[in-house]
Parts: C-alpha cells; sequence; structure tokens
C-alpha cells in the first residue's frame, strides 16, 4: 500500500446519522441566553453598582420631596342637620285639597329639612365661589400668580370661577355619615391656622346662603298671597291663603333670626397640631418601588435589544 492510500484509510471518516447533518453557527454567532432567573441574577451581579446607583438615586429624590415639601394640615367642622321646628309641627293637613293650589302658585308648604340639598352645597361650585371671593381667598390660592408688591395678578388676568373652584375643591373633602346623620367638612392645607378658619367659614357660608335663600322665597309667597287676598271673596279659599300666609310669616321669622339654618355645627374646627402629609414613609416605600422597578425594566430592554442588535 502506498504512502497517499495509507494516509486516506486513516483519516476519520463521517458519521452516518443525525451528526452528519448538523447545522454548524457560523464563527463570531451566538445563541441568545435564555430569560430566566439565572439570566436576572447574573445581570444583577455583573452590573449591581449600576443597579444600586439606580435605586439609591429614587431613594435620595423620594426623600428631598418629603423633607422640603410643605406640610399638610386636616381641620374638620362636624355638621348636624338643622330642624325647623315651627316648619316641621305646622299642621299640613289642615290644608287639605288645596296643596295643588299652593304648590301651583310657588308656596312652599311645611316640610321636613332638606339636608341632601344642604350637604350638595358644601361642595357645590356657587356656594365655593362666593366664599373664596368673600373671604379674598385668591392671592392665597393662586400665590404664585398673585404680586404682593403690586397687589396685582402677574399675568394681568384674575382666575375666573372654575378656577377658585377646582383650586378649592382639591383642598376640601365633605364625608356625610348615613348611620349618624352628621357631616364632616375637612379642609387640607399647608396653613393649620387657615385650615380651620376655612372648614368653619365655609359652614357658615352655607347656613347664611340657604337663610338668605329662604328669606327671599318666604318675602316672596308672602307679597304673592296678600296680592291673592286682595282679589279672592271665596271665604274658604282665603282661609287658606290666610294659613299659608302665616306659615310663611313663620319661616321669614325664623330664617331672620338663625344664624344656623341649614347645619347646627355640633364641633367646630380647631387649629391642627399634628400634619396629615406628606406621609415620608410612603413616599420612601414608593421610591424604593420605582428603582425596582426601573431594574427590572432595564435587564428586559437590555436583552431584547442585545438580540435585536444581533440581527443586524
Amino acid at each position: 500500500m502506498s504512502t497517499a492510500d495509507a494516509v486516506h484509510a486513516s483519516a476519520p471518516r463521517p458519521s452516518v446519522g443525525v451528526a452528519s447533518h448538523a447545522v454548524q453557527m457560523p464563527a463570531g454567532d451566538v445563541a441568545d441566553p435564555p430569560l430566566n432567573l439565572r439570566y436576572f441574577v447574573n445581570t444583577v451581579r455583573a452590573n449591581w453598582l449600576l443597579i444600586v446607583g439606580i435605586v439609591i438615586g429614587c431613594l435620595a429624590v423620594g426623600f428631598a420631596y418629603g423633607v422640603l415639601s410643605r406640610p399638610h394640615y386636616k381641620a374638620t367642622v362636624i355638621l348636624a342637620p338643622a330642624t325647623n321646628p315651627t316648619a316641621a309641627s305646622a299642621g299640613t293637613a289642615s290644608f287639605g285639597n288645596y296643596r295643588d293650589l299652593a304648590s301651583l302658585a310657588g308656596v312652599s308648604l311645611p316640610t321636613e329639612s332638606n339636608k341632601a340639598t344642604a350637604v350638595a352645597l358644601l361642595s357645590s361650585w356657587i356656594v365655593t365661589d362666593r366664599y373664596v371671593r368673600d373671604a379674598k381667598l385668591e392671592p392665597i390660592l393662586f400665590a404664585k400668580d398673585w404680586d404682593p408688591a403690586t397687589k396685582t395678578w402677574k399675568d394681568g388676568k384674575e382666575p375666573d370661577y372654575w378656577m377658585r373652584f377646582m383650586m378649592f375643591n382639591s383642598l376640601r373633602t365633605v364625608d356625610p355619615d348615613q348611620k349618624t346623620g352628621f357631616t364632616f367638612l375637612s379642609i387640607e392645607w399647608t396653613d393649620p391656622v387657615q385650615a380651620a378658619q376655612w372648614a368653619n367659614g365655609m359652614a357658615q357660608e352655607v347656613n347664611d346662603y340657604m337663610r338668605q335663600k329662604a328669606i327671599d322665597d318666604a318675602q316672596r309667597h308672602i307679597n304673592f298671597l296678600n296680592k291673592q287676598l286682595d282679589v279672592t271673596t271665596n271665604s274658604d279659599l282665603r282661609l287658606v291663603l290666610s294659613s299659608l300666609e302665616e306659615s310663611e310669616l313663620k319661616n321669614l321669622m325664623m330664617a331672620s333670626g338663625n344664624s344656623e339654618f341649614a347645619f347646627k355645627v355640633v364641633d367646630p374646627a380647631v387649629v391642627p397640631k399634628v400634619r396629615t402629609g406628606p406621609h415620608r414613609m410612603l413616599i420612601l416605600l414608593g421610591s424604593l418601588f420605582v428603582g425596582l422597578t426601573l431594574n427590572f425594566g432595564w435587564i428586559l430592554f437590555r436583552h431584547f435589544w442585545r438580540g435585536v442588535m444581533r440581527n443586524y
């Protein structure tokens, strides 16, 4: 046997089967590692300085916000629905079939205290805007837009009613308790003295608004009844009109002399001594969560971005 034949015979032959059909990966091309727990652990070990830095940075931002932000205080006034003893005890049944006539005439017969209306007015824009303007709270609520030196608005445009309502409404909480019937009106603000003043002032504003409305309605009803008495000759109808007028006179006198017409102040708001916010511990926990979320998102982005770049 010649030397060439010996070399050819000694050369390894390809094995028959799966190995002979194996696809060889191109040189320099490495398969993407699987996205599992081991990959996350290895990535954290390799980049622990960056990961710890992101977490510390988020905690530092949260700590700075909690320390530098102004504290908030909440003042709460407890209100109970005022009752109208004169109206409640009036003999509504004595009007008999003439109740419809009174309703058509716009005259309100005695009814129970309308608590729902009073509670709704605590959050209404009309009473809110009236109180903000009467108490001159615009320069306080919009201090960034107010120039105290010239006592003018910096941009020359005063906040409108909607801006005043939205700003004050963000400070206010109205919580009616269906079981006890009490209503809790709270104001949360950076100044504890002003928070107590605004809570008490808002409750009084609702009382004044409903009291004045009751006075105006009663006076209008009395004027209408007087005109009807002048032109009515039927004795039964005149009796009913006189009873209605007497009821409206009682309502007028009670509204005129009652400062707590809609709500009785059970417990007025006092200056709070303990702040309600910001909650520094919650801020730190939230900052920690944001830092961990950013790191998790960065690891996912890094994995998929490397896979995209390998395809080019």
